[in-house]
């Protein structure tokens, strides 16, 4: 006589044995070119998003603004990095006090942009108030800008080129 866990067992063994055998089908369909092909495309598109990103954050212009919004509600310090392709690089930071407004951070911002790059080079402006303009001239060329850090809470800090 058998028992119920034989024939239970057997089910079991049964159901595992079609389960493999219905997954050996499947992966003759799935040939190694599908493989290729899918990391193939894969890798194109991380490469072309790293393109998208890296040309975003590293595009050069000849005139960048900086738009402050909102006042601090903390000191801190604000840091750029200004760098061109002839190998220039400047690191540019900014203290700013508790209470300060948009306009006073712009201000602030502007005068250490302006103690930091060579004035023949680079003129630097207050716009609209709030905002700060980095031209270059006399043959400057386009240079990158990129925020480093901003430990100021409540400020805003956007870099449009230009």
């Amino acid at each position: 006589m058998v028992s119920a866990s034989t024939i239970l067992q057997t089910i079991i063994d049964d159901q595992f044995i079609d389960a493999l055998r219905y997954q050996e089908r499947q992966l003759k369909h799935f040939q190694p070119t599908h493989i290729r092909m899918f990391f193939s495309t894969l890798a194109a598109m991380l490469i072309a998003l790293h393109a998208v990103l890296g040309h975003a954050e590293s595009g050069t212009s000849n005139k960048w603004r900086i738009e402050f919004s909102e006042g601090a509600n903390s000191h801190g310090k604000i840091i750029f990095h200004v760098s061109t392709d002839n190998g220039e690089s400047f690191d540019i930071s900014t203290s700013i006090d508790d209470g300060d407004s948009e306009n006073h951070i712009a201000r602030r911002v502007r005068d250490s942009f302006r103690d930091a790059l060579p004035h023949h080079y680079y003129d630097v402006e207050i716009d609209d108030g709030e905002d700060v303009l980095i031209k270059e001239q006399n043959g400057a060329g386009p240079f990158r800008l990129r925020l480093v850090d901003s430990t100021v809470k409540s400020v805003r800090i956007d870099l449009d080129r230009e």
